[in-house]
């Protein structure tokens, strides 16, 4: 998963009773938050 702003623990807590609910049984949620950066090609000019 990608994000512009970081997930909060709101966010987790929401996201656990929507799995809870779905599934009828209790859920934990663990995110490992890392930093990530795009590297690309340089564009080449005629």
């Amino acid at each position: 998963m990608r994000a512009q702003e970081p997930v909060t623990p709101e966010q987790v807590r929401l996201l656990e009773a929507f799995i809870e609910g779905q599934m009828g049984q209790p859920f934990e949620l663990i995110f490992e938050v890392g930093q990530v950066e795009e590297v690309r090609r340089e564009k080449h000019t005629n």
